[in-house]
């Protein structure tokens, strides 16, 4: 059985940070607002110290690499090769799936064949061009 893997994007750093392990923040309301601080984060365990990411950027990794031999995580956007379809990488009932933008249909990762060309943390613009034409189907 492999350990976990995750990444979350470190704002102080403005670094993706990678560990084994991480929890939402629970903070009350009042707090989140004395700290300014407009929503809950993720704290990160890395090998050295936990780490604070922004809650939105977290994935775990799916343990296949892409055709460049990238890892692939819970997130990323990547293209099918032989088609050009963009899928967005998701974790549902217990296992990975990649979920095509342009039309409404799951698959499972197959490694052979996608690239990874962003992720929905940083690249939000890919989405944005596929919502405007309406296939982005949530």
């Amino acid at each position: 059985m492999r350990q976990p893997k995750f990444r979350g994007f470190d704002p102080s750093s403005n670094e993706w940070v990678y560990g084994y392990g991480w929890h939402k923040t629970d903070y009350p309301e009042d707090f989140l607002k004395k700290i300014k601080q407009p929503k809950q984060d993720a704290v990160l365990f890395t090998k050295t110290f936990p780490i604070t990411c922004d809650i939105e950027s977290m994935g775990e990794f799916t343990g296949i690499l892409d055709t460049n031999g990238r890892e692939i995580y819970e997130g990323d956007l990547v293209r099918e090769i032989s088609d050009g379809d963009i899928y967005k990488v998701i974790f549902e009932e217990g296992g990975f799936y990649v979920k095509c933008l342009s039309i409404y249909d799951f698959q499972t990762i197959n490694e052979y064949s996608l690239e990874v060309i962003g992720n929905v943390y940083e690249n939000s613009e890919l989405l944005a061009e596929n919502e405007k034409e309406g296939f982005l189907n949530e």
